[in-house]
């Protein structure tokens, strides 16, 4: 994550998959940033920040592995 200075928010994104992985986890519809990945989520602290990552894997991102 990332700390947006201009918006004051934290900014999460994920990128340790290949674009067609993070197709199917995200869709075709979210934007694939060449960098950063794709935008999970914003939040307005660190710990909001890491709360709603740990859940995101848990209920996302784990799922979709266990399916390779």
């Amino acid at each position: 994550g990332f700390w947006n200075e201009d918006e004051e928010i934290w900014e999460v994104f994920f990128n340790e998959l290949d674009d067609h992985e993070l197709e199917s986890l995200f869709g075709s519809n979210d934007e694939i940033d060449d960098v950063f990945g794709v935008l999970i989520f914003k939040a307005d602290s660190y710990e909001e920040a890491h709360h709603k990552f740990m859940k995101w894997v848990e209920h996302e991102l784990l799922p979709l592995l266990e399916k390779k």
